[in-house]
Formats: C-alpha cells, sequence, structure tokens
C-alpha cells in the first residue's frame, strides 16, 4: 500500500535490539519500474500511397508479468502510448521516428508508404519508458521481420507462416512473438556471435515446442577490420559457419555468405540457439556423419528421435537427393526436404507406413559424390 504504479522504489533495511540500538543500514535494493511489452499483431495495409499499420496492446511486461486486464492495460503506468518508426531495410538500418499515438489509438497512416520504401515497427511506452520494437513489416512485400538487440540479427518469415503471429480475436494471448537475445560471454575465438530465438505466447510464455510452418530466413552478420574477420582473425568470409544446438550437441547448418552485406544466410524451421563461427568449408559440396542428427529413429510421435535429419553443404547448389536401402540393398524410400534449406529428412516410414525396425543405409548424392551411413530404427 501506498506506492505508485510505474516508480522505482530503493529499500534498506537495519535490525534494532530490545534496547533499541540500531544496526548500520544494509546495501540498498530496488523494486525497477517495469517496461512493457511489444504491441502484437502488429500489420500493415497498403491502399494506393498510403499505407496503414494496426496492432493492439501487449499483454504484460517485459519481465513477463501479465497486466492486470490484458484487454485495458492500465493508463500511464501499464500503457500510456505507441511510437512508430520507419526505416529503408529490415536490419542494419537507421530506424526514424514517426509518431506517437495516444493508449487508445491501435493504428497510424502513412501517406508516403505505398511504395514499399518503408519498413516498419512499433513500441509500447509506459511510465518507466519504452518497450522492445515489434516485428517489422513491410506492406509490399509481406512477411515478418523479428530484430535482434544488435538492429543486425534477424529472422524474416513469410506470409505463409506468418498465422501464428496474428489472431484476429484482438487477444493477444492467441498470437505469439519471436524474442532474439544475445550471449556475449560466448563470444571469443572462432565464435563470432552468439544468438537465442525463443518463441512466446501472448509474449509471456515461453514455448520451447514451438515449430514454424514453414522455413524462415535468418541472418547473422559478421564485421571486418580490414581483409580479417573479427573479434577471429579469419581472412576468409567463406570459412564461415552457422551452427545450431539441438538441445545435446552443435550442429554445423552451413549457410550462405553475402560478402557484400557480411551476412551469413540461413533458411530454417528450427528456434533456439545460433552461432556463427569461423571453420574449415570446402569450395563444393560437402557431407559427412557430423551432418545427421541422430543414429537412431524412434517413430512413436512423441516428438523426440521421430525423424532422421542429414544436414550438407552444397554451395555450388547442386542437385541432392537422399535414398533409404534394407540390408539386403532393396530401395526402401527417398528422403525428403528437411527443416532446413541444406538437409534432408526420412521419417522412417516407406510408403505411409513405418518401416519395420532394424538397421538402414542411407545413401547421399550430389553429381558423382556419393556418401553412405547407416541408421537404426526401433519400435
Amino acid at each position: 500500500d501506498g506506492f505508485n504504479p510505474g516508480t522505482t522504489y530503493y529499500f534498506s533495511i537495519e535490525a534494532v535490539n530490545a534496547h533499541g540500538l540500531r544496526s548500520e543500514v544494509s546495501n540498498q535494493a530496488a523494486a525497477y519500474a517495469l517496461t512493457p511489452l511489444p504491441p502484437m499483431n502488429f500489420k500493415a495495409v497498403v491502399s494506393g500511397s498510403t499505407v496503414t499499420l494496426s496492432w493492439i496492446a501487449p499483454a504484460g511486461y517485459q519481465n513477463r508479468i501479465p497486466f492486470s486486464d490484458r484487454f485495458s492495460p492500465a493508463y500511464p503506468y501499464e500503457i500510456k502510448a505507441y511510437r512508430v518508426y520507419r526505416a529503408t531495410a529490415p536490419a542494419a538500418a537507421e530506424w526514424v521516428f514517426q509518431q506517437e499515438v495516444s493508449s487508445d489509438t491501435l493504428s497510424w497512416a502513412d501517406g508516403a508508404g505505398g511504395d514499399g520504401d518503408y519498413y516498419y515497427h512499433a513500441r509500447s511506452v509506459n511510465q518507466a519508458g519504452a518497450s522492445l520494437p515489434s516485428y517489422a513489416r513491410n506492406g509490399v512485400s509481406g512477411g515478418l521481420y523479428f530484430l535482434g538487440p544488435d538492429n543486425e540479427t534477424s529472422l524474416e518469415i513469410s506470409d505463409g507462416a506468418g498465422a501464428a503471429f496474428f489472431s484476429d480475436s484482438g487477444d493477444p494471448m492467441q498470437s505469439y512473438s519471436v524474442e532474439i537475445t544475445t550471449s556475449a560471454g560466448d563470444l571469443g575465438g572462432r565464435v563470432l556471435k552468439s544468438v537465442e530465438f525463443t518463441a512466446y505466447r501472448g509474449g509471456l510464455q515461453a514455448d520451447p515446442n514451438f515449430v514454424l510452418t514453414e522455413k524462415a530466413r535468418m541472418k547473422l552478420y559478421y564485421r571486418k577490420s580490414g581483409d580479417s574477420i573479427i573479434p577471429s582473425a579469419v581472412p576468409e568470409s567463406n570459412a564461415l559457419s552457422i551452427f545450431f544446438h539441438n538441445g545435446s550437441r552443435w550442429l554445423q547448418m552451413y549457410g550462405g555468405v553475402n560478402t557484400e552485406e557480411r551476412s551469413v544466410q540461413l533458411s530454417t524451421s528450427y528456434l533456439g540457439r545460433y552461432q556463427l563461427r569461423s571453420t574449415e568449408r570446402g569450395g563444393g559440396f560437402g557431407a559427412d556423419t557430423a551432418g545427421l542428427t541422430n543414429r537412431l529413429i524412434t517413430p512413436n510421435g512423441d516428438g523426440k528421435n521421430d525423424t532422421m535429419v542429414f544436414i550438407y553443404d552444397n554451395p555450388l547448389g547442386n542437385t541432392v537427393k537422399g535414398r533409404i536401402y534394407d540390408l539386403r540393398g532393396t530401395l526402401v524410400a527417398s528422403m525428403t526436404q528437411g527443416p532446413v534449406g541444406n538437409s534432408l529428412l526420412w521419417d522412417a516410414r516407406a510408403g505411409g507406413r513405418v518401416v519395420p525396425g532394424g538397421i538402414y543405409i542411407y545413401q547421399i548424392t550430389a553429381g558423382a559424390k556419393r556418401y553412405n551411413g547407416t541408421v537404426a530404427v526401433i519400435r
């Protein structure tokens, strides 16, 4: 009782004995005012030369504490305004402030944005400050662009996979957001960047099992000093690769290097932990057993080891095929496109039916190159 919302208070404590003697005052502790989550359901619609942006209020604070009423955030301590920004690119660009609107205003129109030259995002504001940016939108190109705190790391999700991030119900808990965080403590040696992509239901509840319905395009940027990539002294940009942690180990995912914008791009449906590292890469197609996610397939539908994914390096864009054979050399199945652009998948099925348990041979071919290995199906 007696505290004002949106205000930071500092506390200390002292001890008193039966004689009324007081101790020295303890160290100070603070209860900091909380900034809100970004707006949800951010949308851009073009009509002629005008792009109209709309959104709904977030469900809580950045530390995942929900508002008292997410359908009507309290003014001004939960939400007091929204701010709109625009840039000429979704990442590695300068975001210029455009307009601040009241907490009751959930849209804004830009009369100069209909040609698709600009990308937009919005921020929630309360007494404690402004939120992180919402995902960015472009009214012409479509798609959603989640941006990391470095203003470079990005995840581009197509409109086809965007349904999970937008709900017509007006309830922020019916849609998802993705937050990108960095791990500075991981940097050094061969690690140039370390990030994590986490899906939150309503911005509040982390969902480690969330899977994108289509592959998204991830971009991790690197920096150079002269001819060397920093912080590692790597002179060749093609010696860069993206790694993904699958919960038990780091997998090399490769990725395409764009030397002009100094980024490495990966098409993936996985969220989670990624690192950009300097590593050895050949100039042509490459594959080995390190690209196999697991050697044991248990196709019981529990979401754990139901499939086998094989990841390869294919900088020249060769046609890559994967086939599964039994130990007698009989063709069992063809592998399909995996969850990463440069990957193949087998779900332990042939003709739609789960195969019998046993040892199977996988064969990956790209032109004249051929790679073989074994995988076990356990039922």
